[in-house]
């Protein structure tokens, strides 16, 4: 049956004036179970509603939309949200009311990750979802809406007048889609492709309520103690007070994500200097940073005297040969330990007399401390050539331990520092993951995610980490996967 003739079943006529009229919030789901019905007819399999951990699904993404729907998985692989950007009306009187304006589309082909959809479709308030819903499941298939398929005009007045509020003409005495529409010319406020148009684009990243679930586990999984009675974590803390402490100058963390070196590292400096937040921190940190080279310089200057650095997650520096060399200075067993960058966004204060390089470095310094002017720090604001560092440094890092040998660069940095490679057994992680299993998305009886751990750990080839048990419990959920093998198919094709 095709599409049309869907949407003109007895079902649906019934059914379409909650669709016509925006909605309250209580009737988000009831909404978003119709949409999954009827997209379930064009093409993508059945849709059936995602694990309860992740079906409403609140999201933020990075071009700054920010809203809520509801997720569904089909048996196919496909993923679709029906979502509720926070475009409310207010009026005295009125409850807020609400309407679908996004359909965002995750495809099984690798494109999309649980924490970026496929494809993202706008929809302006006047649009009627169902009435573009085969235009929309064009757009899904091939990534693009051709230019000539614009919105039909079945009911044209309801969207007219949605139109011409948005355009703040009041209707009150106005009545036929005419008269509305030859009012709106003579405002110069009609525009035919906008009237008509909706955009579809490539998903942006975000994130999301599956993804937060992800990182709950995660932060779980690297706070609980490890059964493994190895020591490497208890010498990540004595070695983490060493650098804090002053004795050394760099201390390198190496090994896989998720198995608890930043909480180990975090836990011992909060012990020892309290919070990493204010004036008076004796520690900073940054995780997931990246920056340019010249980004790095200006980190390193503005807490170069004597404080402990902790670098999380933030890789990038380690893969860029100019970030590296400043870190070999940096990390170097020396003191003072002299650091430089010449070029047009630095100046030399050698020349400066005493009184004048004084005056220089406290206005850069209340510049740096100054959220309107720090980013002019470089350009309109010269950091000095070179300076002396006091300060130390702990690298945190996902790269494998053996990379710190092979490659040279990174080999000249291992020199210079203390070093721990992290390595946990496979039984260890499946051990720990197996022992937080309770704890996790608790909807979902104990038996059945230990069944799926057993299972994914003999397929899985070792590579098993808290957030892809997590994603694997929600898919397997579901329904939507025939057998382990599917499962982990899909698994693996949305993790970041």
């Amino acid at each position: 049956m095709i599409l049309k003739n869907i949407i003109e079943t007895k079902e649906y006529k019934e059914k379409r004036g909650i669709f016509n009229e925006a909605f309250s919030l209580k009737n988000l789901e009831k909404i978003s179970s119709l949409l999954a019905s009827l997209y379930s007819k064009i093409g993508f399999g059945k849709f059936k509603p995602a694990t309860k951990s992740w079906y409403k699904n609140d999201f933020k993404s990075e071009d700054g939309e920010k809203g809520v729907g509801y997720l569904y998985i089909s048996n196919e692989g496909y993923m679709i949200r029906f979502s509720f950007v926070n475009r409310k009306t207010k009026a005295k009187g009125l409850k807020d009311k609400y309407s679908v304006d996004r359909v965002d589309f995750w495809k099984p082909d690798g494109s999309a990750k649980f924490n970026k959809p496929s494809l993202t479709v706008i929809l302006p308030p006047w649009v009627n979802i169902v009435d573009v819903a085969n235009i929309i499941a064009d757009g899904l298939k091939t990534g693009y809406i051709v230019e000539s398929k614009t919105v039909n005009e079945d009911s044209p007045v309801p969207r007219m007048n949605a139109y011409a509020k948005s355009k703040g003409l009041d209707i009150s005495n106005m009545k036929g889609y005419g008269t509305i529409k030859k009012k709106l010319i003579s405002m110069g406020a009609w525009d035919e492709e906008e009237y008509k148009a909706f955009k579809i684009k490539d998903g942006v990243k975000e994130n999301n309520t599956t993804i937060e679930v992800m990182n709950q586990a995660e932060e779980k999984f690297e706070e609980t103690p490890y059964a493994d009675p190895n020591v490497v974590f208890e010498d990540i803390e004595k070695l983490t007070k060493v650098i804090a402490l002053g004795f050394q100058n760099g201390l390198i963390v190496a090994g896989a994500a998720g198995l608890g070196k930043t909480f180990h590292t975090q836990k011992t400096l909060e012990e020892l200097f309290g919070s990493p937040k204010g004036p008076d921190a004796k520690w900073k940190q940054f995780k997931g940073l990246k920056a340019s080279p010249f980004g790095l310089y200006k980190i390193l200057f503005q807490y170069r005297d004597n404080m402990t650095i902790v670098f999380d997650d933030s890789d990038g520096f380690l893969l860029n040969r100019d970030c590296v060399n400043m870190l070999k200075s940096a990390m170097d067993t020396t003191n003072p330990r002299e650091i430089s960058w010449f070029s047009t966004m630095t100046t030399n204060i050698d020349a400066l007399s005493p009184e004048e390089r004084d005056e220089y470095l406290l206005n850069l310094e209340q510049a740096l401390s100054d959220p309107d002017k720090v980013s002019k720090v470089g350009t309109k604001i010269k950091l000095p050539a070179s300076f002396n560092f006091t300060s130390r440094i702990i690298f945190v890092s996902n790269l494998p331990g053996d990379k710190f040998i092979k490659d040279p660069d990174l080999a000249a940095i291992r020199s210079r520092s203390m070093f721990i490679d992290v390595k946990l057994s496979r039984e260890g992680v499946i051990e720990r993951i197996k022992s937080l299993l309770p704890y996790i998305m608790p909807e979902v009886p104990v038996k059945e995610k230990e069944d799926l751990l057993e299972a994914l750990a003999e397929k899985d080839g070792g590579n098993l980490t808290m957030r892809a048990i997590v994603a694997a419990i929600g898919v397997k959920q579901a329904g939507v996967a025939d057998n382990n093998e599917e499962l982990l198919r899909l698994v693996k094709m949305y993790m970041s």
